[in-house]
């Protein structure tokens, strides 16, 4: 493991990192501006197709041959599972929650993605900094959702589980793929796409009778938000995130979740008004830390010593 992610250039492995985050950062504005005329179930549906053709397309120009044997596909169904019920989860919960504080709480992925490296990833267990690094994040996340803050609805609680487990899945979902797919000798993208192809056909069967019993609009604004969200963050963004997966492991490929409050943070500042609380400011600088520690640019053991 330590061979290939050496491997890899460093300014590479970074810019992948920061696309990802402002990709995935913005997904929570086009989330928004969807749910203004469609439903959450419609959401996904449209975000998970459009991913599926857009990779399938791609695979076909690039004339890559696509795996056999039902042992694969259904191994990376369930990949497309995980990614689709998530993406299911966090617009149901965007109804009554911000963008900001949405993407605050899925910056916990790292977290679970973590715990189940443990137990999916044995040789890629974290090292003390990088558990340091999670559990800063994690501690940013709460400081954003106040928990203690009085007057929280009860819609607005069962939202913040809504994420809360979304966050889990992605998490499951990285580790997942490293310990099942991510040797595989195909490339990246035929992995995603198939994985794509798989959990948007479950997810079709599940939401079917509800989004069969719905109007669909044609706002312009919602389905250029949803072909958004299908090509960009639940397509192109996954194939980066495997292919980081693949060179530099589950641990510091989820990092890139942690740049995604800031971009979500400021977009839902400018677009959508939102208001910038001073406690998802906190969290954010938590989170950042939660990046360096996780990442190697700070160590928690010397910093433990410089203020011993």
């Amino acid at each position: 493991m330590q061979s290939a992610a050496a491997a890899i250039p460093f300014r590479a492995v970074y810019l992948k990192l920061i696309v990802l985050g402002a990709i995935w950062g913005s997904s929570f504005l086009a989330q928004k501006i969807a749910l203004q005329a469609w439903s959450y179930e419609q959401i996904v549906d449209g975000r998970m197709v459009t991913a599926a053709a857009t990779l399938g397309l791609l695979t076909l120009l690039r004339h890559d041959p696509w795996p056999a044997g039902a042992r694969f596909w259904g191994l990376a169904s369930v990949s497309g599972i995980l990614i689709g019920v998530s993406n299911l989860l966090v617009p149901f919960a965007l109804v009554d929650t911000s963008s900001g504080l949405s993407a605050v709480i899925i910056t916990t992925i790292p977290l679970f993605a973590a715990a189940f490296v443990l137990m999916l990833v044995r040789h890629e267990a974290p090292t003390a900094s990088q558990a340091a690094g999670l559990t800063v994040g994690f501690v940013g996340a709460v400081v954003a959702i106040e928990p203690w803050r009085q007057g929280m609805a009860a819609r607005t609680l069962i939202s913040v589980a809504a994420l809360v487990l979304a966050a889990a899945l992605l998490g499951l979902n990285s580790a997942y793929s490293r310990r099942f797919l991510s040797d595989r000798p195909d490339s990246s993208l035929v992995v995603i796409a198939c994985s794509m192809v798989g959990g948007a056909a479950v997810l079709l069967v599940f939401t079917a009778p509800v989004v069969t019993h719905q109007s669909w609009s044609f706002s312009p604004q919602a389905i250029l938000a949803v072909c958004y969200l299908g090509v960009f963050p639940t397509g192109i963004a996954y194939v980066l995130l495997f292919g980081l997966i693949r060179d530099v492991g589950v641990t510091r490929a989820s990092t890139a979740n942690y740049l995604i409050p800031i971009v979500a943070i400021i977009l839902g500042w400018i677009a959508l008004r939102e208001p910038m609380r001073g406690t998802l400011l906190v969290g954010g600088s938590f989170v950042v830390t939660g990046v360096a520690l996780t990442d190697g640019r700070l160590r928690f053991r010397k910093l433990f010593r410089a203020h011993a």
